[in-house]
């Protein structure tokens, strides 16, 4: 009897194979073994994608609103929108789990008179306030987005937008100490300003405020 092998199996089969997979990197090392592993990547990129980066990245709900929201600001080649679209949510992935722990160790303080955050609603306020601010930094734009949120995610997403704002800075000023030029922004890449992040900080101060009005 013949041995059987891997691409043998239904191509229901090795979808679900796909799906099992660890990562992107994963998932382009099996599409290029084969003509069919190729076929099957190709014919079911977005499912594939979902199912391996929703296991990968914290909030990826909330990951992927922000990234169409950022691909919108742009012109996307529609035959590569889906590779694009995964680079980004890797990327913001990366800069999200560099934020956090920072804001947390931040929060420490705020632990100690018994106020818990943990990570994923950091994590969670942060894709949230970089979403609100890529779709705009104009206060009357951005105040009914704000006044849907709870006061506790509210204060979290002050926090985050506190600590870029704060980060941003920091990266200027050190660049200018050692003088050196700005970090170069890639053109792919939907940028929030240091000066976005402080408006849209003084906007939840500002809901913050309507809410303990009498």
């Amino acid at each position: 009897m013949a041995q059987l092998s891997l691409s043998d199996l239904a191509p229901e089969l090795l979808l679900h194979v796909y799906k099992c997979l660890n990562n992107i990197k994963d998932i382009v090392a099996l599409a290029r073994t084969s003509h069919q592993f190729n076929k099957i990547w190709k014919s079911n990129t977005a499912s594939i994608s979902n199912a391996v980066l929703s296991r990968t990245i914290e909030c990826f709900h909330d990951a992927l609103k922000l990234v169409r929201v950022q691909q919108n600001q742009r012109k996307s080649d529609p035959d590569h929108a889906m590779l694009k679209r995964n680079l980004l949510l890797l990327s913001n992935a990366t800069l999200a789990n560099k934020t956090y722990p920072k804001i947390a160790e931040d929060l420490s303080q705020l632990r100690d008179v018994g106020m818990d955050t943990d990570t994923r609603d950091l994590t969670q306020a942060f894709y949230r306030i970089w979403t609100i601010a890529t779709t705009s930094t104009q206060p009357e734009l951005l105040r009914p987005s704000l006044r849907q949120s709870k006061p506790a995610k509210l204060m979290d997403m002050f926090e985050v937008a506190s600590w870029r704002e704060y980060e941003l800075a920091l990266e200027r000023l050190l660049c200018s100490l050692q003088k050196k030029r700005a970090p170069i922004i890639d053109e792919d890449s939907v940028y929030v300003t240091e000066q976005q992040w402080r408006t849209v900080a003084d906007e939840i101060q500002n809901v913050l405020q309507e809410g303990i009005r009498p």
